[in-house]
């Protein structure tokens, strides 16, 4: 994603072609002889070397733009922030990495 432009589109293609690649492994680590709630070694260092947690928080309108900031503040890198809001004051002096005014 690049920094001035946020594309819900490819954030949900690039989540579905992880889940494809969940299933392969999946695929190719069942074990018959083994207790299909239990996963084995070799299928968790597989699942580790795809699995990139990517978290979108969205915050709408007064109280969801402050839960956002606050996040923000307390120094959430791991996430991507959006704020949406109808007032642009509020929506200017809030910390998300994005901002979506809406109603204009």
């Amino acid at each position: 994603m690049s920094d001035n432009i946020f594309d819900i589109v490819e954030l949900a293609k690039s989540r579905t072609s992880e889940r494809e690649r969940f299933k392969e492994i999946a695929k190719k680590n069942q074990n018959p002889n083994v207790n299909p709630n239990c996963d084995d070694d070799q299928y968790l260092e597989n699942m580790l070397k795809v699995l990139k947690v990517k978290s979108l928080v969205v915050g709408v309108g007064g109280a969801g733009n402050n839960t956002v900031s606050r996040l923000e503040d307390l120094g959430i890198n791991h996430a991507e922030t959006i704020n949406i809001n109808t007032d642009a004051h509020d929506l200017y002096y809030s910390n998300s990495k994005y901002k979506v005014l809406i109603g204009k």
